[in-house]
């Protein structure tokens, strides 16, 4: 069971969301996920790669997983997890998604820059705490936007710009 904040009571799983409102058919439960991109306000902080944004350029030719990372970049990622999901649930898994925002290069932004949500100290403490304003701040920032019925979901997957801390190797 995943919980979202630490201060809340433990949540539903999507597949049980799923199962609940009765998408079960043959066996196989299909769950929908919504893929929300967020931006950070632009930085030019040392410490984080890139500026905040998404890194909109003309892919490379050489560079794995590279640029652009546009809505289609993310709507293949999602496209991977449907069928990873399907495939090790022996088919009784599907997922359907959305990736928002609409249009094919934007995101969200977030009222903050990237080093807001990390303190870069060796402290772990500030984990916790920051992931939960982070989840706050992009929930509230696709919801202001307008266009999003969040009840239409099962589960969400927040996509951020910028490197995450684990592959951030220069950081």
């Amino acid at each position: 069971v995943f919980r979202i904040f630490a201060d809340e009571p433990a949540a539903v799983t999507a597949v049980e969301l799923a199962r609940a409102r009765g998408a079960v058919r043959g066996g196989r439960t299909t769950v929908r996920l919504l893929a929300i991109r967020v931006a950070f306000l632009p930085d030019d902080d040392p410490r984080s790669t890139g500026d905040g944004t998404f890194d909109l350029s003309a892919w490379d030719g050489e560079t794995f997983d590279g640029p652009p990372h546009d809505r289609e970049y993310f709507e293949l990622h999602m496209t991977a997890l449907a069928s990873y999901l399907e495939s090790v649930s022996h088919g009784r898994l599907a997922v359907e998604y959305a990736v928002a925002p609409a249009d094919t290069r934007s995101a969200y932004t977030l009222p903050h820059d990237m080093g807001y949500y990390h303190d870069y100290s060796e402290d772990p403490s500030w984990y916790v705490d920051q992931v939960e304003r982070f989840t706050r701040d992009a929930f509230a920032a696709a919801a202001s936007a307008g266009g999003v019925d969040f009840c239409e979901y099962d589960g969400f997957v927040l996509f951020h710009a910028g490197a995450d801390w684990q592959s951030a190797v220069s950081v």
